[in-house]
């Protein structure tokens, strides 16, 4: 299957450079924090606020979401199911989609969707794609799995982020016609 070649021929890249396993297991452990406390850190200013609650929401739903994908789903990790030197310890919990991947997929979306600076878009989303290579990289996901929940975190920020403008809309109108 193309799913666990493609796995193998990413994960065989660990353990041969210190340095490089070592921005792959802090990108993999820390990255979907760094991004959850970024967007809570977006209510604390005024200028950012709406990004912040439209990040807030579209990390609830899309959590939400996939809580209910990974139990239909229930596909086991890779190193369940093949002889695999992971870098850090890990529960067996179900792979697909990779909560990870979908967090950093919802981060991006937050900023890409938004007005924020194009460099700013860029640096997120390169920094966004290293934590869902990294989930692969350190043996705990397939690439279908980090695709999938970062595509899923992307276009759930884009549906949210559209429904939060309309529903603004439609309440500037309602107080325009008072």
């Amino acid at each position: 299957m193309i799913d666990v070649r493609l796995f193998h021929s990413i994960h065989d890249l660990a353990r041969k450079n210190d340095s490089v396993d070592w921005i792959m297991s802090q990108s993999s452990s820390w990255g979907y924090i760094l991004f959850i406390s970024i967007i809570f850190l977006l209510l604390l200013f005024p200028t950012y606020r709406k990004v912040g609650v439209t990040g807030f929401v579209t990390l609830a739903i899309a959590l939400g979401l996939n809580k209910v994908l990974k139990s239909v789903f229930d596909r086991p990790r890779p190193f369940v199911e093949h002889e695999v030197d992971i870098l850090i310890s890990k529960e067996p919990s179900p792979s697909f989609p990779s909560d990870q991947a979908l967090i950093a997929g919802v981060f991006a979306g937050v900023f890409l969707f938004s007005s924020f600076k194009k460099t700013i878009k860029i640096i997120v989303l390169v920094v966004a794609l290293l934590v869902v290579f990294s989930r692969v990289f350190v043996g705990h996901h397939y690439p279908s799995d980090v695709a999938v929940g970062f595509l899923l975190g992307l276009s759930i920020s884009f549906v949210t982020k559209k429904r939060m403008a309309y529903i603004s809309l439609r309440k500037k109108k309602s107080v325009q016609a008072v």
